[in-house]
Order: C-alpha cells, then sequence, then structure tokens
C-alpha cells in the first residue's frame, strides 16, 4: 500500500524546513579595526650620510589590531622629518622617498643628502600625522636619533679640555666646532675663563679617523699643544678628502694681560723707592708679546695713591715697545679707579 501525503502534509513540512533556516546561528561578526596608533620607532640611533647620497632608515608602526591598520604611503598618512625639539624640518637632507619593508607595520624610509653643506650632525625625529574621516588628525613621533654627514662623522666631532688632563684649569672647558664658508675648513674656538702662566694643553677629542697636526699623530687626552697661538688639526676622509681644524683659544678675557713680578713677591708700597721687578706682556695675538724682560716699579700719584686701586710706575731697562706703542723707557700704569 502506498504512502502517499496530503497537500496539507506537504505545506507544513515545507514551513517547518523554513524556520529552521531562518534561525540558523549566524556567524560571529569580524573584529573592527583600533585606528589608535601606540606609536612609532626607528632601528638606528645615528645614519650617516654620504655626501648627495642616500641612507635607509627602518621605521616601524605599532597599533593595537590584529591586523595592520594603517598605510603610511597612503594619501591619510603623512611623514615629516624634524629638528628635535621645533617645528623646522632639516635644511641639509630630505625624505627621499617611503617603502613599505618586508614585516607588517615596517617601512624602509630613503634619506637624501641635498648637497647643500658637507658636514652637518643634528638630532631629528619623524613625525607621523594621520587624519582620518570620523577620527580626527593624530601625530606621533618617534624618539631623537643623529643624522651625520659622512665627513662629519669622519672628522672631529667634540674638543675640549679637561681639568683632569690640564689641572691648571678651574674647571672642564668645552670648545665650540663651526664650519667656514670655505669647503673642508673648520674652527674651532673656546674662552679659557682663567689665567694661565702658558696655553701647553692636553686635548681631548673625537674624531672618526686619525688627526694630525704638523704630521705628528695626535692621542685624544695624551698629546701636549702649545695654544698660545692657532693649531691646526688636520684628517684625510674615507673618501680621500682633507678636513682641516684652527683652533684659537682666548685666554681668561681674551685681552692682552701684563705681568708683574717684584722682587721676593713684596708689595709695592712706596712712590719715591724703586723696586726690582720683571715684566712680560702676552698680547693674545691682538699685539706682539714681549719676553720677560727686567725693570723698576714703583708707586704714583697722589691722591689717587691712596684709593683700592693703585697706579705705578715703570722704569725698563731700554727704550722698548710696548702693545703696539713706540719705544720707550719710563711707562705709567694708570689705575683709572673711578
Amino acid at each position: 500500500m502506498k504512502n502517499f501525503q496530503t497537500p496539507l502534509q506537504c505545506l507544513f513540512l515545507a514551513a517547518t524546513l523554513l524556520v529552521s533556516a531562518c534561525t540558523r546561528i549566524p556567524d560571529p561578526p569580524e573584529e573592527e579595526k583600533d585606528p589608535e596608533l601606540l606609536g612609532i620607532s626607528v632601528d638606528k640611533q645615528q645614519v650617516i650620510l654620504p655626501a648627495q647620497g642616500t641612507a635607509i632608515l627602518l621605521l616601524q608602526v605599532d597599533e593595537p589590531g590584529f591586523v595592520f591598520n594603517y598605510d603610511i604611503t597612503s594619501t591619510q598618512c603623512q611623514v615629516e622629518l624634524r629638528v628635535q625639539g621645533t617645528t623646522s624640518q632639516p635644511e641639509c637632507y630630505a625624505i627621499q622617498s617611503i617603502v613599505p619593508g618586508q614585516n607588517i607595520g615596517s617601512y624602509q624610509i630613503h634619506l637624501k643628502d641635498k648637497g647643500i653643506r658637507l658636514t652637518y650632525k643634528e638630532q631629528v625625529v619623524l613625525c607621523l600625522i594621520t587624519s582620518r574621516a570620523g577620527y580626527g588628525k593624530t601625530m606621533i613621533t618617534t624618539r631623537a636619533f643623529e643624522v651625520i654627514s659622512s665627513l662629519s662623522q669622519a672628522g672631529i666631532s667634540a674638543f675640549s679640555f679637561t681639568k683632569s688632563q690640564n689641572p691648571a684649569l678651574d674647571a672642564d672647558v668645552e670648545l665650540k666646532i663651526i664650519s667656514t664658508k670655505k669647503v673642508y675648513v673648520n674652527k674651532i674656538e673656546g674662552n679659557i675663563p682663567c689665567w694661565l702662566d702658558n696655553l701647553n694643553l692636553t686635548a681631548t677629542f673625537t674624531s672618526g679617523n686619525p688627526v694630525k697636526v704638523n704630521g705628528v699623530v695626535q692621542e685624544s687626552g695624551k698629546t701636549v699643544n702649545d695654544f698660545s697661538k692657532p693649531v691646526e688639526y688636520s684628517l684625510l676622509t674615507n673618501e680621500g678628502i682633507l678636513l682641516t681644524y684652527t683652533v684659537e683659544v682666548d685666554l681668561f678675557t681674551g685681552l692682552p694681560v701684563v705681568i708683574i713680578n717684584t722682587e721676593g713677591g713684596q708689595p709695592v708700597t712706596s712712590k719715591e723707592d724703586w723696586m726690582n721687578a720683571t715684566i712680560r706682556i702676552q698680547g693674545m695675538q691682538l699685539f706682539e708679546d714681549l719676553p720677560e724682560m727686567v725693570t723698576e716699579i714703583r708707586g704714583r700719584g697722589n691722591t689717587t695713591w691712596y684709593w683700592p686701586k693703585k697706579p705705578y710706575a715703570l722704569k725698563l731697562e731700554s727704550k722698548t715697545s710696548l702693545l703696539g706703542m713706540p719705544k720707550h723707557k719710563r711707562w705709567v700704569l694708570l689705575a683709572n679707579f673711578i
């Protein structure tokens, strides 16, 4: 006997299948991407740029999502180099291109030397500025890193006189390295604020390549030179370019200094009696130095003799020019106290 289903039964079965299909549990929704950036970082603390050449810096972008959510090469992102502590972009180099790296969120930043200056060294940061509809603008920066030209890296980057190597100093003295208008020519300048009887000093310096003075290799913290006159340091870069650094040191105020020592170090107390003494003058490169010579000294003046700063009279052994003035045997040191 055949089992036939009535039309009503077929209709009920179709309705049951339809309800089952409608009550099927849907798949879980995909997790929404979080556009918040955690930070960006670079893989180097120092980037060395060859003259008119390029260097590569690896930038890593970190965010909380498992799937990388930013493409910094898109129009929604802007990457800038800025000098640390400012909103200014570097003058001597710039970002040439940005290329996605091998890992998710990594990018190769290609820096290009503009050929404006041969030597430079500065701290910079990379800034990532993002702009998305509904999220506004966000800017984050990397830690500071150093960009240095290859010539600066080979050359002298720091120069000082330390008290540990020069006990006559009151404290360490840092000198400033200055680029001049002449190519490959630099100056190193500084002032020693205390009085020294001589400027035979030991310099402490940092350089990428060996340094010489008059053909003699210099050792940082060991070699002594006379800095009473300019001293020229020189070195060769890896490209075979000669760099020179002329060191000029101002002593005390930088003005000429007259040094008088009385016999036995006795004070000058009389306006009538001459005392034996010696005199020498350091012209500080403004005037010709006067080597130590014999002189006599006594007080002078009337009312001025009783002021705290006293005037003196000098009598040299022979007529001598002092500080560019005509030769004479008798000289006066005026106090100009008032």
